[in-house]
């Protein structure tokens, strides 16, 4: 009998809100003999910059307490790819670091220095200012839309919102939009099964 390989998922950010809002539980939604969670660096400084209450007065202390439980929990691995430190343009150090080093950073794979010098890609990330995480505007749904190639990404965005995350899924990426999911009265792991495979 073979070896099953683990299916490779990738978490966007804002689909941490809508697992914690219907409280689902990874372990049982994407058991880990099947499954492999990961997110990119990219997502994980997002999370990092959760504020404890949100504009709107939100209290996000048990969205972060399930969020990092959750990782814990399930063994959820944060990716990045290997590079150097990044600078600002007057050459002190970015107040946020995505690159991996040594033993850190994986190098990114052709498909995926071909999605970043893609021009549509580039034509979102170009020009844009840094949002209160450091990051600019669509550099994390960049990192999560690159990883659709080759694993699955789960995320609550709506799927006409245009961005990296919509032209990944014209372009075959697999994304796995969570409120078709949530409609369709199927496990998660059963939802991926069925549109996936």
């Amino acid at each position: 009998m073979g070896i099953e390989m683990k299916q490779a998922v990738c978490i966007d950010c804002c689909a941490w809100n809508y697992f914690f809002d219907r409280g689902l539980d990874l372990s049982v939604e994407l058991p880990k003999e099947r499954f492999s969670i990961f997110m990119p660096r990219e997502v994980e400084i997002e999370i990092a910059a959760i504020p404890d209450t949100s504009k709107n007065g939100t209290d996000n202390i048990p969205l972060k307490a399930y969020i990092y439980k959750t990782i814990h929990a399930n063994q959820i691995q944060t990716t990045s790819v290997f590079g150097f430190a990044t600078l600002e343009p007057d050459g002190t150090p970015s107040s946020v670091q995505t690159y991996g080093g040594f033993g850190q950073g994986t190098f990114q794979s052709d498909k995926g220095r071909g999605w970043y010098a893609s021009q549509d890609v580039q034509s979102m990330l170009n020009g844009n200012s840094k949002r209160p995480t450091g990051l600019t505007r669509n550099q994390a749904d960049a990192a999560v839309a690159s990883h659709s190639f080759y694993s699955i990404v789960l995320t609550a965005e709506d799927r006409d919102k245009k961005g990296p995350i919509k032209l990944a899924a014209n372009k075959n990426g697999k994304i796995i939009y969570l409120k078709d999911f949530g409609d369709s009265g199927l496990s998660l792991k059963n939802y991926i099964s069925e549109n996936i495979f």
